[in-house]
């Protein structure tokens, strides 16, 4: 008799129990959702129109962003508010790949959809969304409290730019219209993490030779195979660069880069001095436009 009340007792608290659960999941599917502010870093070299978040609980969206290395720096636009949530991300992208002539009308570069786990938030007052396109193809993303940037340390690189060589950039070769050193530097950090450089010392030193010695030192015939070939293995390029390549080589790259700094970039700082002076008209169509 007494074994028959406590089997009774026991299936009423596993039916109280199972209620609790039931009326708790709807809660619980709610903690795995987040109101979130959109933050989208582009590390292409090119520009990317627009972006949507897709996740089981609600979608996001991104506005456009410069390419990096057509923008001079790192660049972020936010949006803000959105619910998200769930397992995974599913990421939409449109990249800029269109002729220099394309005009309204023409085809659209197609959308690029990439799918990722959701990420898990750095701590419980994590409310922006950071979502990095990353030069080889890649999409990753962090959920913070904090502005992080993401996994390519650019800004943190240009700083450091900044404090070691005070009058680098300032003095460094002037064209109308355009910032040659954050080009320069763009497309170097590109190039070094396309080869696996993920360090801020190896990619500090890999920007800092296009910078001062040669733009496109890596692509150079006597040092683009010894780059290529222990691409992902960053302690042997950055020996490699150090100690494989004769100073002849160096030399003679700085003399390039030094000629095609006085006769091309000249020539193009002429040209675009001369189109500030005659399209100048906004209403009018400019011969350098055509």
């Amino acid at each position: 008799m007494h074994l028959k009340h406590s089997s009774f007792r026991v299936s009423i608290w596993l039916a109280a129990s199972l209620n609790i659960c039931a009326l708790l999941a709807p809660l619980t599917a709610q903690a795995k959702s987040w109101g979130v502010s959109v933050s989208g870093y582009n590390y292409n070299a090119l520009p990317i129109d627009q972006f949507k978040v897709e996740t089981e609980a609600g979608t996001a969206y991104g506005s456009n962003m410069p390419g990096l290395a057509y923008n001079g720096g790192e660049y972020a636009n936010s949006t803000c508010c959105y619910r998200i949530g769930g397992d995974t991300l599913k990421i939409s992208y449109m990249l800029w790949n269109v002729s220099p002539h394309w005009k309204r009308g023409d085809p659209m570069p197609p959308f690029i959809t990439r799918t990722i786990p959701f990420p898990k938030a750095s701590d419980p007052k994590a409310r922006i969304l950071e979502v990095y396109f990353l030069p080889d193809g890649s999409v990753d993303s962090r959920l913070v409290s904090v502005r992080d940037r993401g996994p390519i340390p650019y800004s943190r690189i240009m700083d450091r730019i900044r404090k070691e060589h005070p009058d680098l950039i300032p003095n460094y070769l002037h064209v109308t219209n355009h910032d040659i050193f954050s080009e320069r530097y763009s497309h170097a950090i590109i190039r070094g993490w396309l080869l696996g450089l993920r360090s801020q010392d190896d990619l500090y030193d890999f920007s800092m030779r296009a910078v001062t010695i040669n733009a496109n030192f890596a692509d150079d015939p006597s040092i683009a195979p010894g780059l290529d070939a222990r691409k992902g293995n960053p302690a042997a390029i950055m020996a490699y660069l150090n100690h494989a390549v004769p100073a002849s080589t160096w030399q003679r790259l700085a003399a390039e880069q030094k000629h095609y700094d006085a006769t091309e970039m000249r020539a193009l700082d002429e040209h675009e001095k001369q189109r500030n002076a005659e399209c100048n008209n906004v209403f009018k169509p400019c011969k350098y436009d055509e």
